[in-house]
């Protein structure tokens, strides 16, 4: 996984690679690419609605309402040698072309039109001509319903050449496309792997990675973008250039609202912005279908509004999750469909068309083509986001792995030497009360032969051995009890008012190393908190309830703990900081519970162990 930064641009050249290759493979190198030359003489055109007039190509043509036919017409350029193509663009409209006032190709719902042999899925239309017609006169008509004419717009340019030249060249156009498509696939592939390899995340994360999934299937397979266009390397594909960037700023803020989502982002302030872009939007469209203005000028300029728009709303009103808090349930979803319904509404003037009187396949393609890019391109960059923040997560979670490893092994090295300080406390009181018998016939002796001043001197020499047996039977346990005693002993040389009121069964000796780090990292918390306070006091009480213990110790603290959740530690030297951190490992050893608390000048520890009991 680590590697996939430097796998990824690797497969994408050599993918790309292929491509060329393959494409080279299937038409080979042009023999004279310099046949490829753009129409670019001035065109005459006539409308049906009287309009006349002279335009050179491309150039924005606006058309009186009502119009339902346009003629363009101009001379072809003069060439020799093999046949040539003529290609150019019609979107919406139905199209005839004349050579020399011979019929050539029809296309659309045209009476008695042709199959469209040559003519691509975006409306890419060629047209074979002969020898000749070097030099000759071409008609272009172009018909279509009054709804649609005053939008033609744009004329795209139109070139003449060899059919392998023009392939060639719309294939070089193509490139990014390409390079595009076959990311595409590629980061569907590795999402994909991490969606069967990586069980560990979250259900929005799969259910995202799922619907990249079904998307991408059906981008890949539909038939104007299914896998055999990219082998045969026909001009679908260079075909679908131009939308691929006229809509690339929704999908842009469509994905990013859409990865906000899946991964746990709040949304904020979503109805007001949501309002002022939709106004506007619905105030364009209004315009546009009234013939007011140019519906080609209205997406454009939301565009722009609304990259600046989705990049001020993702900086100003979005922000992590906060623990606990819940997900958007209606705003974020009734958004996107709002903005899609907007940005789409242009295509529903199209449904107009599949009225029985008007169905036809091209203007079916209108309203499918740009959803149909929409879906490919989302795949590709929210491929890309899950991929990024999956690899994130993989890398954050390794990394607290290997902190957590580390400071269970110091925990358990820590633990250990707490328990071997126990148990060498346990066999010195046992070798003390073996030789105890020895110290009081000593005693007796002397006592007996009347040196009272020196068995004074012989007990008093004994004064720090005795000492350790201040230690009461607390409980049943003998690790605990030491632990309690020893700390016991200090409140009372603290002058510390220490109450035990502690149940504690003998437990498993596996356990015995927990609760000695609980019970003495607690109580030296309670030993240094009571420091410096004006009413000290530690409190002690475990019971047992079923095969689990409970243990609770409170103590005096200073009052600026009081509310906090993290607290700082008191402990300086070796073991600085392990305190809290090893009570909370040793509770979760046995599937336990630890809670610390303050309030009120009140330090409270709470702990559960599980199944400790023998």
């Amino acid at each position: 996984m680590k590697y996939i930064k430097y796998i990824l641009p690797i497969l994408v050249a050599v993918s790309f690679a292929a491509a060329v290759c393959a494409g080279v493979w299937r038409f080979g190198f042009p023999t004279n690419s310099s046949t490829v030359d753009k129409i670019d003489s001035v065109w005459e055109y006539t409308t049906d609605s009287g309009q006349k007039g002279t335009l050179t190509l491309p150039e924005v043509l606006f058309l009186p309402k009502g119009t339902g036919e346009i003629r363009l017409t101009t001379t072809l350029p003069e060439w020799t040698g093999e046949a040539y193509v003529l290609q150019f663009v019609s979107i919406q409209q139905s199209v005839e072309v004349r050579v020399d006032g011979e019929k050539r190709y029809t296309y659309g719902t045209l009476p008695e039109a042709e199959d469209f042999v040559y003519r691509s899925a975006h409306h890419i239309n060629q047209v074979v001509l002969e020898q000749k017609d070097s030099g000759g006169e071409v008609t272009l008509i172009y018909r279509a319903p009054p709804l649609f004419l005053p939008e033609l717009g744009h004329l795209r340019e139109m070139q003449i050449g060899s059919m392998n030249d023009l392939t060639l060249y719309r294939f070089g156009m193509g490139a990014p496309y390409l390079i595009v498509s076959f990311f595409v696939i590629l980061t569907i592939l590795l999402s994909l792997a991490l969606l069967i390899t990586y069980r560990g995340m979250p259900l929005w994360e799969n259910l995202s990675l799922l619907l990249l999934a079904v998307v991408a299937i059906v981008f890949l397979n539909s038939e104007n973008n299914a896998l055999w266009s990219v082998v045969r390397y026909s001009p679908v594909l260079p075909a679908f250039m131009d939308w691929l960037f006229f809509y690339i700023d929704p999908l842009v803020q469509f994905t990013a609202w859409l990865a906000l989502y899946a991964k746990g982002w709040r949304l904020r302030g979503i109805w007001r912005w949501m309002s002022f872009f939709l106004g506007g939007y619905l105030g364009m469209t209004v315009l546009s279908l009234a013939g007011l203005l140019n519906f080609n000028l209205s997406r454009p300029f939301f565009s722009i509004v609304g990259c600046f728009f989705t990049l001020f709303w993702i900086k100003n009103h979005t922000g992590p999750q906060r623990e606990g808090g819940d997900r958007p349930k209606t705003g974020f979803p009734l958004s996107v469909l709002v903005l899609l319904a907007g940005y789409y509404l242009d295509y529903m003037k199209y449904l107009l068309t599949f009225l029985p009187v008007n169905a036809s396949l091209p203007v079916f393609l209108q309203l499918k083509l740009p959803l149909q890019f929409f879906t490919g391109i989302a795949s590709v960059f929210f491929s890309v986001i899950a991929l990024k923040e999956t690899m994130d997560q993989l890398a954050k979670r390794k990394a607290d792995m290997e902190v957590e490893a580390e400071t269970a092994m110091l925990l358990a090295e820590y633990a250990k030497q707490q328990y071997e300080s126990i148990v060498q406390r346990d066999i010195s009181l046992r070798s003390i009360k073996h030789d105890m018998q020895f110290y009081f016939r000593t005693v007796s002796a002397m006592l007996a032969d009347g040196r009272i001043e020196e068995a004074e001197r012989y007990v008093a020499d004994l004064g720090d051995t005795v000492a350790v047996l201040r230690i009461s039977p607390w409980c049943a346990d003998y690790v605990a009890n030491i632990s309690i005693g020893w700390y016991a002993d200090q409140f009372a040389q603290q002058g510390i008012p220490f109450s035990v009121d502690a149940t504690i069964p003998e437990v498993r000796e596996e356990v015995h190393s927990g609760i000695n780090c609980i019970l003495s990292n607690a109580l030296q918390n309670a030993l240094e908190g009571c420091a410096g306070q004006a009413d000290p006091f530690v409190r002690l009480s475990a019971r047992p309830k079923g095969n689990d213990l409970l243990i609770r110790i409170e103590n005096r603290c200073s009052s600026e703990l009081s509310g906090l959740q993290d607290f700082p530690t008191t402990k300086h030297g070796e073991g600085h900081g392990l305190g809290i951190a090893g009570m909370k490992a040793a509770a979760k050893r046995q599937n336990g519970y630890f809670k610390a608390s303050a309030k009120e000048g009140v330090f409270r520890v709470d702990v559960v162990l599980c199944g400790v009991f023998v």
